[in-house]
């Protein structure tokens, strides 16, 4: 009875391992600083700077969770769900607010770069930056 038990539980270990391995591998990894395509919701969150300051970000919550390969300083992220959108334009054309505006509380597919957290305006460990610039469709409501 007591080499059953143990048999009986050493096979649940595998098992409960196994599927962890198969979920660490379900995210598909990205590397920083290429194009890349996310889709998923767009939200506000507040969090506070460096001065302890209330700061609103313009967050996206992924459709489905990615892996961030290392970068040259040796950072990377697993299984993130959640990228801080940073919009890149020009500010006197006032296309940052409108674009913020049309996109908060939509499922959208955005098209940019990521990069990892580098000041304490960066509120989640990683975040996509959205050249506006580049005109065209950088940013697509998908509904």
């Amino acid at each position: 009875m007591r080499m059953e038990m143990k048999m009986l539980l050493s096979v649940a270990l595998l098992l409960m391992l196994s599927m962890a391995m198969v979920r660490v591998s379900i995210a598909k990894e990205y590397k920083t600083y290429e194009p890349i395509v996310l889709t998923g919701d767009v939200q506000y969150e507040m969090f506070k700077d460096a001065n302890d300051k209330p700061e609103r970000a313009i967050i996206l919550i992924l459709s489905k969770p990615i892996d961030v390969a290392e970068d040259e300083y040796g950072y990377a992220n697993k299984n993130v769900r959640k990228i801080q959108i940073v919009l890149v334009a020009d500010p006197m054309k006032n296309v940052m607010s409108k674009t913020e505006k049309l996109i908060v509380g939509r499922h959208v597919k955005i098209n940019g770069t990521l990069f990892h957290s580098q000041t304490a305006h960066h509120h989640t460990p990683v975040l996509i930056e959205v050249d506006l610039y580049k005109g065209g469709n950088q940013i697509t409501i998908e509904n």
